[in-house]
Parts: structure tokens; sequence; C-alpha cells
């Protein structure tokens, strides 16, 4: 009797074991490194191929798609006056990794310094200032020129921010989605 046993816990647990398991990450890997991790239940914000942005909650993860439920926070106010805010459910839909067209960054590091933003506004904000001064007072010297070089390159800097700076993740080449 208890060889019987054994055989049937055993066949039971390769038959359990054997079958496929759902996976229960998802990862946006840029080569080897990890740059996000989701489960199950995680809400993630996705641009599809189409231009188009999806609040979403993770269902499932599959090996090649992910099963998701849409969402919508909408925030507004009462009659009194007080602010709420609720949540709109959509159905549920699936999405294979090649319609995902890119993952927005989550939380931007210090943006008005990164994205180069303030040395642009800076930089056109002084040549501005000198080119108007000059034309009010009728007066050009070479100083107001080394002035407005100065204030061109810190624009330039601020350019050369702005197309380095990274606001999403363009799935592709260089970052792709996994499931682990």
């Amino acid at each position: 009797m208890k060889f019987f046993i054994l055989i049937f816990l055993s066949t039971f647990k390769l038959l359990v074991f054997s079958q496929n398991k759902d996976n229960s990450l998802l990862v946006l890997k840029n080569n080897d490194r990890n740059i996000y991790t989701w489960t199950v239940g995680n809400d993630l914000l996705l641009k599809l191929n189409n231009n188009q942005y999806a609040n979403v909650r993770i269902i499932k993860i599959n090996d090649s798609s992910i099963m998701i439920r849409r969402f919508e926070l909408k925030n507004f106010y009462s009659q009194y006056g007080y602010a709420g805010s609720d949540t709109f459910w959509f159905g549920e839909d699936e999405f294979l990794f090649s319609e995902i067209g890119s993952i927005p960054v989550i939380k931007p590091k210090s943006a008005l310094i990164r994205s180069g933003i303030l040395f642009r506004i800076l930089g056109i904000s002084s040549i501005s200032l000198n080119l108007i001064n000059s034309a009010i007072y009728q007066s050009f010297t070479p100083t107001d020129a080394y002035f407005i070089a100065g204030s061109a390159a810190v624009w330039g800097v601020g350019m050369i921010l702005k197309s380095t700076y990274i606001t999403e993740y363009k799935i592709g080449k260089k970052y792709q989605l996994v499931s682990l």
C-alpha cells in the first residue's frame, strides 16, 4: 500500500511541476542591466506603437505578452467643494511586447538641470536682454559680443543636455522587455 501511495505522489508531483509555470516578473533591460522590474498586480504606464498612452495594471505575464487591465484616475470636486478622486476600470486586454513602443521614465531626477531647460532659458534670456539693451542705447561694444558669445555657449550646453536627456525608454535594440 505504501508503495502505491509513493508512486501516486511521485507521479502527481511530476505532473504538477512539469506544467508550464506562469512567469512572474516583467523586466526592462538595457543589455545586461535591469532598469525596472514589475510583478503581477503592479501599475504601469505604457506608450503603445500607435502613440497612445495606457495606464495599466498587470494581471498575467506570459513569455511574449502581458495581460493587463486598463484604468484611469479622475479627480473631481463635489458640490460642496471637497476634492475627491475615483478610479475607472476598463476591460482586460493582452499586449504583445512588440506592440509596446516605449515606457516613460518613472521618476525623472532633477529634470530642470538634466534636461537642459534651465541653461536654454538662461542663454536665450541673456542674449535677448543684451540685444534689447544694445538696441535701446544704440551702442554695440566688443564686450557685448563676448557676452552674447558666452550666452550662446550656455544655450549650446542646454541643447546638448536636451539631446542626452532620456524621457522614455524606447523598446527596440537598446531596451528590451523580458519576462522571467
